[in-house]
């Protein structure tokens, strides 16, 4: 795994984006994080959300990153029927 790590992190740098780019994305998008998730996750749903003219962003609290296929796929499939 360590001799992944450094070409990893040049492909992370590379894609780094404020975002902006996603504002042409119109349409509806939900975008979903988990109430357990890294806060930093979170962030990031709430700024692309603010971003995209059609999006919308909740958090699911008993969920973390893995809600749809560990901790919670009832919730988010209800999320998303919602």
């Amino acid at each position: 795994m360590l001799p992944t790590i450094v070409p990893e992190l040049r492909q992370v740098a590379a894609l780094d984006s404020d975002g902006s780019r996603y504002a042409d994305v119109t349409t509806p998008t939900l975008l979903i994080s988990g109430g357990r998730s890294p806060a930093y996750l979170r962030d990031i749903l709430r700024t692309l959300a603010a971003i995209m003219p059609q999006a919308k962003a909740i958090s699911i609290p008993e969920c973390d990153d893995n809600g749809p296929d560990l901790s919670g796929p009832s919730k988010v499939a209800a999320a998303i029927r919602a």
